[in-house]
């Protein structure tokens, strides 16, 4: 799916609901009838994650699974943590949250939940030095952005994987040699 052109779509969706919209455009432009001719499904990211669960719901679905699903930028879903994958390490200030009556100093906001000039600084801890560094100096222009990213990282950080989803499609995990954790070969 991704933003380019989607700019104007609802702010708040799941991972499910990204993966439900890329299976049923699939169907509607017929490259899930049992005639069309083979796919396969890559994503980065989010996109990986969306990536896997159309691969899910295709299966839930009893539809033509993809041949091959190529992934990269994102940790397998299995072990995926949600919000912790996200923000560890990324912590401005600990803010105090509640557990069994104890606060936990450690415990952060999630992503989505951070002020605009908060994420604005995520973005940049996250090495996703994608947005201009004319947003730092005007932050009103970041302000629609953060509402995409906001739903981004709503979808990443709700997202939970559930231990049903293995796959019967091959995988392959595409990794860059500068990529964190195990790029390189």
């Amino acid at each position: 799916p991704g933003r380019l052109g989607r700019h104007d779509e609802s702010e708040e969706y799941t991972v499910a609901d990204a993966a439900r919209q890329l299976l049923d455009a699939m169907r509607d432009a017929g490259m899930l009838a049992p005639a069309a001719r083979p796919y396969m499904l890559y994503g980065h990211g989010l996109g990986a994650l969306v990536a896997h669960q159309a691969c899910v719901q295709a299966r839930q679905r009893r539809v033509r699974r993809p041949r091959h699903l190529f992934v990269s930028g994102c940790k397998a879903p299995a072990q995926f943590l949600g919000q912790q994958a996200v923000t560890r390490g990324c912590r401005t200030e600990p803010v105090g949250k509640h557990h069994g009556g104890r606060a936990d100093k450690d415990a952060v906001p999630p992503v989505h939940a951070r002020t605009g000039e908060e994420l604005l600084a995520l973005t940049r801890l996250l090495h996703m030095d994608v947005l201009p560094d004319l947003y730092s100096e005007a932050p009103e222009m970041f302000a629609p952005w953060a509402k995409l990213l906001r739903a981004d990282f709503r979808a990443l950080e709700t997202h939970v994987y559930a231990p049903d989803w293995a796959l019967t499609v091959p995988i392959s995990c595409v990794a860059g040699k500068f990529d964190r954790g195990g790029g390189g070969n």
